[in-house]
């Protein structure tokens, strides 16, 4: 079985010459990651990390936290993935649960990191700064470029990518070498990554599931991968131009600027291949109108942390000759080759076509397990069969329909709402940008039904245009009793709302 050293290896050694990474400040080909990386593997295991152990890297979208990556997996170590957008509390959380030797971050996250408590007991506490003279350029210049000897095993932990808890507090999914390597090589395929792709990487590497999916899939492939760090649509859409990009992300409150901006732009057409969706539902009229002018570009899947990828994802023959009306266009598409999907009842029994229940699957790769919890592990993980926590149904032509997180559905009144349902009437009502619906105790109907908005800049909306708008589509019993317009919506570490923090900011504002 390979390893994901040994994979990024055998790229970077067939692809020596070509571009691998840039940002705005450096760039480098294949044959410089390597060199790097490994010097960073020599210096790591001069500083006492050994095989096994684990070594936390926060990382804003630079050159430098994707060599370091590598870096780490040649030195045999574990790679334990901290989203540079955690407070210092909620790093040393993770650097505590995880038993981490080592923590690394880029400079821009120095203020987060001198804040996080015992970072000088560890045996390497240190920024990735690549300025020349800087404590990691001394670093990497002291040491070797021979590969270091004793390799990790394909079943040796790879990463441990934390993802969010329904207790609170963070999970850390364990995911091996092989494990890592067969979903970046899984992830080209399932996501339609072309060979030599020139990545416009939209996402952020605050996000594991960014790295294993879109990172890496295109360093297998031998592609150049793009950091455009902080930008607008109209500088990610420039870039798009000038690099001739071929692959790029949606992050969902995006779709709709980013489609009108390429429809005022057509020639991105030409060389786009595909305009990928993940992480949260889309409302059904951003798909229809991405659809109308990027084609079968536009893909949309559906998978989670545990996965390294997609469960389901859509073909560029799905849009064909569709409508704004067309089901379709709220599916997160059919099974991917290498998982099988389906729906269960609260009772365990199969779910008929077109009813909701829980998503559950077998699908290789999987992660390991939740790092030093076998009793959470074995509630979502047994007998090869993983419980995704979501409701969902097919339809007779297998598409899949995801509806809403079980542990987000809203029980109002002895009725079930789902989020999703009351958040694609939302997104109808023109100057919404962004809307998350809710469940935050109330007096009567034990649970009430809250939404947060994020209106569009330059747009207004009035509180009870919005419930009255909702009346008339949805019964009444899903209409929000609730209603507040947020300048930011709050997200987690895989691009998903935090609705724990907005029923903890509204639970305040309804009537007890």
């Amino acid at each position: 079985m390979q390893t994901i050293s040994g994979l990024l290896v055998e790229s970077a050694v067939r692809n020596s010459p070509r571009l691998a990474l840039v940002d705005d400040q450096r760039q480098l080909t294949y044959a410089q990651w390597l060199v790097r990386a490994t010097r960073i593997a020599n210096a790591l295991r001069a500083a006492s990390i050994a095989s096994g152990d684990r070594l936390a890297v926060m990382a804003d979208d630079e050159v430098s936290a994707v060599e370091t990556y590598l870096g780490v997996w040649l030195a045999g170590a574990t790679l334990v993935h901290v989203s540079a957008r955690l407070a210092a509390p909620e790093v040393e959380y993770l650097l505590e649960d995880a038993e981490v030797r080592g923590f690394m971050w880029t400079p821009r996250l120095a203020e987060v990191a001198d804040a996080v408590a015992g970072v000088d007991d560890l045996a390497v506490g240190l920024a990735i700064d690549p300025t020349p003279g800087s404590p990691y350029d001394e670093m990497i210049k002291a040491a070797s470029t021979r590969r270091p000897e004793g390799q990790p095993s394909p079943a040796t932990a790879a990463i441990i990518g934390y993802t969010s808890g329904t207790s609170g507090r963070p999970k850390g999914a364990v995911v091996s070498h092989q494990g890592l390597a067969l979903a970046t090589m899984l992830n080209a395929y399932n996501i339609r990554v072309p060979r030599y792709s020139r990545m416009a990487f939209s996402a952020s590497l605050s996000f594991c599931a960014a790295i294993w999916g879109q990172v890496l899939p295109h360093l297998h492939v031998g592609g150049t991968v793009r950091l455009l760090g902080h930008y607008d649509v109209d500088s990610w859409v420039d870039r798009i131009e000038r690099d001739r990009s071929t692959w790029t992300y949606l992050p969902t409150p995006l779709i709709g600027d980013f489609t009108e901006a390429v429809a005022q732009r057509p020639g991105v057409l030409e060389h786009l291949v595909t305009a990928m969706h993940a992480g949260s539902l889309a409302p059904r009229a951003y798909v229809a109108r991405a659809v109308e002018v990027l084609g079968g570009r536009y893909l949309e899947s559906y998978g989670m942390t545990e996965v390294m990828g997609c469960l389901s994802a859509s073909d560029a023959t799905d849009y064909t000759a569709v409508d704004a009306d067309d089901a379709v266009l709220a599916s997160a598409g059919r099974v991917v080759p290498n998982a099988s999907v389906w729906i269960v009842r609260a009772d365990g029994t199969a779910a008929d076509v077109g009813e909701d229940g829980e998503i559950v699957a077998a699908v290789d790769p999987i992660f390991d397990g939740y790092w030093g919890d076998p009793v959470k592990t074995d509630s979502v993980y047994s007998d090869g069969v993983f419980r995704t926590g979501d409701a969902g149904h097919f339809d007779e032509s297998s598409y899949l329909y995801v509806t809403a997180r079980l542990v987000d559905m809203i029980v109002s009144g002895g009725m079930n709402v789902y989020p999703a349902e009351v958040e694609r009437v939302l997104m109808m009502l023109p100057g919404v940008r962004h809307a998350a619906v809710f469940g935050v105790p109330h007096p009567k109907w034990v649970e009430g039904v809250a939404a947060a908005i994020v209106l569009a800049p330059g747009a207004t909306l009035e509180r009870d245009t919005v419930i009255e708008h909702c009346r008339r589509e949805l019964a009444s019993y899903k209409k929000p009793t609730q209603v507040e317009f947020i300048p930011e919506m709050p997200m987690v570490g895989n691009h998903k709302v935090d609705r724990r923090a907005l029923r903890a900011r509204f639970a305040d504002l309804l009537p007890q």
